[in-house]
């Protein structure tokens, strides 16, 4: 099982990637991420997978 936390921070990753975030924001994010509850952060893993791939489709940057 996907350790809710690692895969909230994996789709930040991915997402931030996608926006062209900076890392600072990025990092802020994760940080923010570790007050969640387990469940929340499987909620917005879901979200931060949804938002990379319509910034991928709006850039035609690709998944990576």
């Amino acid at each position: 099982m996907t350790d809710p936390f690692q895969a909230l921070v994996d789709s930040i990753l991915k997402c931030s990637q996608m926006r062209g975030d900076t890392q600072a924001n990025t990092a802020a994010l994760i940080d923010e991420a570790s007050s969640f509850t387990p469940t929340q952060q499987v909620d917005l893993a879901e979200f931060f997978n949804e938002q990379a791939a319509i910034w991928s489709a709006a850039t035609g940057r690709g998944a990576r």
